[in-house]
C-alpha cells in the first residue's frame, strides 16, 4: 500500500522544507515560483535525492479580488503569453518533475488555456497533479488529448487548520490507502500539518503503507485518465 503526500507553498522559507526532508520519508515538495526561497528550496530537495513540483499560480474563480500571486496563469492571456509564463515559472523551480496547480478553480475549468499547458508539459516530459480546486476541471481531459500523465489528488489534510482535524484527514488518509492501496494526500507547511505528519508516519509504517513520490502512482500509460478510485473534491484551503 502507498500514500503520497504532498506539501504545496514551499519556498517562502528553508525551515519547513528542511524540517520535512528529516523525516527521511519520501515526501513530494511543491514549490510556487517567486517566492524569497524557491529557487534555493528547489536545489535543496533536488540535492536530497526527493521530487519537486512546480505550484503552478493559476487564476481562480474570485480573481481578482483574489490573486494567484506572481507568475500566475491568466484565463484572458494568449497562448504566447501562457508559454512564456509557464516557461518562466519552470525556470524559477529547477528540477520539478511535474506540476500542479496552485488555486486555479477558474483556469482548470477551461479547455483552451489547460490545453495550452498540457501540450507544454508534453514537450518537456512533465506531468500533472490535479489539486483538483474545482469539480469541473477539464485537466483529465487536456492531458489525455496532450499525452501528459494525470493523476489527482485525493483529500486535504489542512483545510481546517486545527490538530484534531488535521489528525482526522490522516485518519481519512490511512483508510483510502488501506481500501484502493494508495491515495493522494495535499497538504501545506503549517505548524500544526508538520506536527501531525510528523506524529502519523509511525502510523502509516505500523499499517504497512510506504509513503512514495506523487510520480510513482501514476497510472501505466494504457489506462484512462481517470480520477483514481477514492478521489474526492473538496474546496481549496485558503
Amino acid at each position: 500500500m502507498r500514500v503520497a503526500i504532498v506539501i504545496d507553498d514551499l519556498g517562502r522559507d528553508l525551515a519547513a522544507a528542511d524540517r520535512l526532508l528529516a523525516t527521511g520519508e519520501a515526501i513530494t515538495f511543491s514549490v510556487i515560483p517567486f517566492l524569497a526561497h524557491s529557487t534555493e528550496t528547489a536545489e535543496r530537495v533536488h540535492a536530497a535525492g526527493e521530487v519537486v513540483l512546480l505550484h503552478l499560480p493559476m487564476e481562480p474563480q474570485a480573481y481578482p479580488r483574489i490573486q494567484p500571486g506572481k507568475g500566475g496563469l491568466l484565463v484572458a492571456m494568449d497562448e504566447a503569453t501562457l508559454c512564456r509564463q509557464l516557461d518562466d515559472d519552470l525556470a524559477a523551480v529547477p528540477f520539478a518533475e511535474g506540476v500542479n496547480n496552485h488555486m486555479g478553480s477558474r483556469l482548470t475549468e477551461e479547455a483552451a488555456p489547460m490545453a495550452v499547458v498540457m501540450a507544454e508539459l508534453a514537450a518537456r516530459g512533465l506531468f500533472f497533479l490535479d489539486s483538483r480546486t474545482t469539480p469541473h476541471s477539464v485537466a483529465p481531459v487536456a492531458a489525455a488529448r496532450a499525452g501528459v500523465p494525470w493523476l489527482a489528488r485525493d483529500i486535504f489534510l489542512d483545510n481546517d487548520q486545527t490538530p484534531e482535524a488535521i489528525a482526522t484527514q490522516f485518519d481519512r488518509l490511512i483508510d483510502l490507502a488501506l481500501q484502493h492501496g494508495h491515495a493522494i494526500a495535499i497538504g501545506h507547511p503549517h505548524p500544526a500539518t508538520l506536527e501531525a505528519l510528523e506524529a502519523a508516519l509511525p502510523r502509516l509504517r505500523a499499517e504497512g503503507i510506504v509513503v512514495v513520490p506523487v510520480g510513482d502512482l501514476l497510472p501505466p500509460p494504457e489506462v484512462d485518465l481517470l480520477p483514481p478510485a477514492g478521489a474526492m473534491w473538496s474546496p481549496p484551503s485558503p
